[in-house]
């Protein structure tokens, strides 16, 4: 683990759910993630590298992730 990263040994790191720890350490990484597909309570979550090309897709069930990537489905700037 990196000098003053947060360990996991307790949770999530700093408290977040599983899926926003994956999508912070994604954007920490100086990648990108974008909602593909966000239905009921289901989403996929494209991340991508710093060029915007798609590498993995995350698939998303977990209602308090989902609640904030209806809010944020980016991690781009507005």
């Amino acid at each position: 683990m990196g000098e003053g990263e947060p360990e996991d040994r307790d949770g999530p790191r700093g408290g977040l759910s599983p899926v926003l720890a994956v999508l912070a350490r994604w954007e920490e990484s100086g990648a990108h993630w974008r909602v593909a597909e966000i239905a009921g309570g289901h989403a996929r979550v494209d991340l991508c590298a710093c060029t915007g090309e798609r590498v993995d897709v995350l698939e998303v069930f977990d209602p308090a992730a989902l609640a904030v990537l209806r809010e944020r489905p980016t991690s781009d700037p507005p």
